[in-house]
């Protein structure tokens, strides 16, 4: 039988205030290209042995 799942905790204090100063230096980052060309194949595999997956997500 599953666990039931956990309430999120809440950032507070200085936790708070770097997960945000963290996300700010995140902003505008993109992905290595090596990383999107693999995942991209990954999904593409994926979508090839799940044909009926393509319209269940929308993708064309």
């Amino acid at each position: 039988m599953a666990l039931p799942i956990a309430a999120t905790p809440v950032l507070e204090g200085e936790d708070a205030i770097r997960f945000y100063k963290e996300l700010e230096e995140d902003e505008g980052k993109c992905a290595p290209a090596e990383e999107v060309r693999r995942s991209k194949e990954i999904f593409d595999a994926v979508m090839k042995r799940n044909p009926n997956m393509r319209a269940w997500l929308g993708v064309n």
